[in-house]
């Protein structure tokens, strides 16, 4: 009998580089950008398909700020649509340009604003629905673009290497 060949690599926790352990600390659905996004546009369209078609059939009434079949496309775009779009693009940014992105803390609360949103569509007067609303869609295309900015243009505010090769590239040419 042959004795067992010994591991090719052995990894202790000294091994891992110190960005992968911080990235693992916090709560798991406020790590990446789409996870608390795509739970919640999931969890509206499992909540918010049977509240229509009660509305649409006449089974149940809500007393809505605006008629039942713009709420319907109201949420299906700025509530379902954005909440995808929104999960991919904070967690696309940081693949693109290799800079974090919105994470624990400020990741739970642009979830919680997107989600209050939605709650507020049905509970709260318009006003305070048309702010929650236009604050879930400004504030993270602002994180993303601030994310973005930081990739093309640098600390300094000067154009970034990357970015300069990519004007330079001869395929632009």
């Amino acid at each position: 009998m042959t004795p067992p060949l010994p591991p090719l690599i052995t990894i202790t926790e000294k091994d891992q580089p110190p960005a992968a352990a911080a990235a693992l600390q916090g709560w798991p659905l406020l790590r990446l950008g789409f996870r608390p996004f795509y739970l919640g546009a999931a969890l509206l369209a499992c909540l918010s398909v049977p509240v229509w078609i009660a509305l649409f059939l006449g089974h149940a009434e809500l007393k809505l700020e605006i008629s039942p079949l713009l709420w319907h496309a109201h949420e299906m775009l700025f509530g379902f649509a954005a909440g995808v779009i929104v999960g991919f693009l904070l967690t696309a940014v940081k693949a693109w340009t290799g800079l974090p992105t919105p994470r624990g803390a400020l990741l739970g609360t642009l979830a919680f604003v997107w989600l209050a949103a939605r709650v507020a569509a049905v509970v709260a007067p318009y006003p305070v629905y048309a702010a929650l609303d236009m604050a879930s869609a400004q504030a993270p295309s602002g994180e993303a673009g601030h994310a973005s900015k930081r990739c093309c243009l640098g600390s300094s505010g000067r154009r970034s290497a990357a970015r300069q090769r990519l004007i330079q590239s001869p395929m632009r040419r």
